[in-house]
């Protein structure tokens, strides 16, 4: 399955099922994550290429209303910008080298 480059609405269940069959891999995206379902998409898009406010003080979701977002920079590097600590604490036991952008920040500052 390929998605366009517009913005879609995908629940839960069907990304899951998506990323599970079709091994997909996301080169740039923002993938907002809503605690509630959303039906339309928000006027102001969040954006990964060219995005500085990655890289300076404690990113938040961009996406009005987002709880999380996962952000697939250049295939390169993944960032989870607005993970709670269940979330933080399971990636850092599945990946062992990574980093805390807020810290990460802090020190380039």
């Amino acid at each position: 399955m390929r998605l366009s480059s517009d913005p879609v609405i995908i629940d839960g269940k069907s990304l899951c099922e998506i990323v599970q069959k079709d091994k997909i891999q996301f080169i740039w995206a923002v993938l907002s994550g809503f605690k509630n379902y959303i039906s339309e998409i928000p006027n102001e898009l969040p954006f990964a290429d060219g995005n500085r406010n990655f890289w300076i003080g404690c990113p938040k979701p961009q996406a009005k209303g987002a709880d999380l977002e996962i952000v697939c920079w250049d295939s390169t590097c993944t960032l989870f910008i607005g993970a709670n600590e269940n979330i933080s604490t399971k990636l850092r036991e599945l990946y062992f080298d990574i980093k805390d952008l807020d810290q990460e920040n802090k020190k380039r500052s």
